[in-house]
């Protein structure tokens, strides 16, 4: 069983290399950058969408959203002004390569 209703901000990696690249460009950078989407994912709603995606029957269980205190978003003030970056929100897209790259590994992979 997966518990879990927080909110959190999910990017994928090739969006945060490009965000790390630009970052590399810049003469001048804030001491702190968050990288992220800033828009809030619900975990119940991605685990939902990988058990769907690989048609399964997994109960997922919600909580009352306090589960790790994990509630939080990306300050996404600079990567979408002065580096005019913005990653994917197309969770489905980036949930679907990733589930074929695991599958194309599987048996490479170590678990």
């Amino acid at each position: 069983m997966i518990s879990g209703n927080p909110f959190i901000d999910i990017i994928y990696i090739d969006d945060a290399i490009v965000a790390l690249g630009r970052l590399a460009e810049q003469a001048e950078v804030p001491d702190r950058v968050e990288i992220g989407t800033g828009k809030s994912t619900r975990v119940i709603d991605l685990a939902n969408a990988i058990v769907e995606m690989c048609m399964g029957a997994s109960d997922i269980l919600e909580n009352d959203g306090e589960l790790l205190g994990v509630n939080r978003c990306a300050d996404t003030t600079f990567l979408n002004g002065p580096l005019q970056f913005w990653p994917s929100e197309d969770h489905e897209e980036k949930l679907q390569a990733t589930l074929e790259y695991y599958r194309s590994h599987s048996s490479k992979l170590l678990i």
